[in-house]
């Protein structure tokens, strides 16, 4: 273990890891993601992944059917919001959009969803006012982000884990 800790030091402190993508490729990256998920004025996208769930639904038959909604990175660090609002978005956006709409309609439809947006912004913020959830400049969940996001699934999977 000491080896590995030695040559990939940010899986013990993520403060210390290499930022997988230039600044400005990542902000990019995010950008796009922004207006694509949280434009209110186009929810296009929306109805056809409402639409695609049913279709997974319907395919799984009796197999319990979960829903996992993964936040993106620019919804749970604050630093990377306030950036990414201060380059002017070219639409008006709604940051919790895509919980909001994803969380209304699995609950009208009955589908069991578990949210990890709340989960992973109770994560403690660092000395640097960010919880390290994500590999830096990346658009992937790093260690510390995959632990949080086991422990809330392996609790929430329990009931379901009986039938």
């Amino acid at each position: 273990m000491k080896e590995i800790l030695l040559a990939f030091p940010w899986l013990e402190d993520p403060s210390l890891e290499k930022p997988t993508f230039s600044l400005e490729s990542f902000l990019e990256v995010e950008r796009y993601r922004l207006v694509t998920a949280c434009n209110a004025q186009d929810t296009l996208g929306y109805r056809k992944t409402f639409q695609a769930l049913l279709e997974m639904r319907q395919v799984a038959g009796s197999i319990p059917f979960l829903v996992l909604l993964i936040p993106d990175e620019f919804q749970v660090e604050d630093d990377l919001w306030n950036t990414l609002e201060e380059r002017g978005p070219p639409v008006a956006v709604d940051r919790d959009l895509p919980r909001r709409l994803l969380g209304e309609w699995l609950t009208e439809q009955g589908i069991s969803f578990l949210d990890l947006l709340p989960v992973l912004r109770a994560v403690s913020l660092g000395p640097d006012g960010r919880r390290h959830v994500y590999h830096l400049q990346d658009t992937h969940l790093n260690t510390r982000g995959n632990r949080v996001v086991g422990e809330a699934l392996a609790e929430w999977l329990k009931p379901f884990l009986g039938r």
